[in-house]
């Protein structure tokens, strides 16, 4: 089983010192290496003051040079309010330096109002399409498109980083078929029945497989958090009860039959993880549930 974690850059208070969150992140990085993860993406964030990680590209060649063996990249750039050309460019130069090991995971989210102007200018156009800029984004990165005076992007002749989209939309589903991207679906957003995300994982292998003519990966993003504190595990299903649902908190026992139970009801393989905690020492408890798998 394929086991991946999503950083969130969640600190649990706003007004922590940031350069002691990015030691954490630094520090759980090589915990989830040693624990033989596949996977360790960032996420990008504007809508919290709790969730710092505007630039996770930036991040990247640090935990690789830190870790040996687990792939590092992003699991939601937010696309729409970026420059495919420039998101190509980082990610094409990352994979040729960290040949195999570079994730390049994106979404179709969108950021508050207030910084679009700051991330795009104030003659962004509104409008934006997810699938046309994805499309191009995969062009770009596989050599596809050539520029004015036949121009192309460098360097070239490198290996693809893997390419992810994680949504839960049919337009989004949809485009990671157009790109032959992955698919990461979030079991705790949108999702209050499990039948319902076993249909579209079914939908997207197969018309993923009649266009492409090979099996995507999908993997399955769950919200955990283990703890043997009851009190505090109770408090926490209550706070996230009205906003998210299917959320597997509990003891490490409990955490780990849950996802194996869930596992084998969608019929999946992949397991992508978010800890729905700040704190570093519960962040170690709750992924050290992948020497159960």
């Amino acid at each position: 089983m394929n086991f991946n974690y999503l950083e969130t850059g969640y600190n649990g208070n706003p007004d922590k010192y940031s350069a002691r969150t990015i030691n954490d992140i630094l520090d759980i990085a090589q915990y989830t290496d040693k624990l033989d993860f596949n996977g360790f993406w960032l996420s990008e964030h504007y809508d919290s003051e709790y969730s710092w990680i505007g630039s996770p590209e930036i991040l990247i060649p640090i935990l690789l040079g830190i870790t040996k063996n687990i792939s590092v990249g992003t699991g939601s750039i937010l696309l729409k309010y970026h420059s495919p050309l420039r998101i190509a460019q980082s990610f094409k130069l990352l994979s040729a330096l960290f040949p195999g090991r570079i994730d390049l995971g994106i979404a179709a989210s969108d950021v508050p109002q207030e910084f679009i102007s700051y991330l795009k200018g104030n003659n962004y156009p509104h409008n934006v399409n997810f699938t046309e800029v994805a499309e191009e984004l995969y062009a770009i990165i596989n050599n596809e498109k050539q520029f004015k005076d036949q121009i192309r992007l460098q360097p070239i002749n490198t290996s693809p980083p893997r390419m992810w989209i994680m949504g839960n939309s049919e337009n989004s589903i949809k485009t990671a078929v157009k790109i032959k991207a992955n698919l990461c679906l979030s079991l705790y957003h949108g999702f209050k029945e499990i039948n319902d995300i076993t249909q579209i994982i079914k939908n997207f292998k197969n018309s993923f497989y009649l266009q492409n003519n090979y099996e995507p990966e999908v993997s399955i993003l769950y919200g955990v958090l283990a703890s043997d504190d009851c009190k505090f595990c109770s408090k926490l299903e209550k706070h996230y009860s009205k906003s998210l649902h299917n959320l597997i908190i509990g003891s490490q026992e409990d955490c780990v039959d849950r996802i194996k139970s869930l596992n084998k009801v969608i019929g999946n393989n992949s397991v992508t993880i978010t800890v729905l905690s700040g704190k570093s020492e519960l962040k170690k408890e709750t992924l050290s549930i992948k020497k159960e798998f």
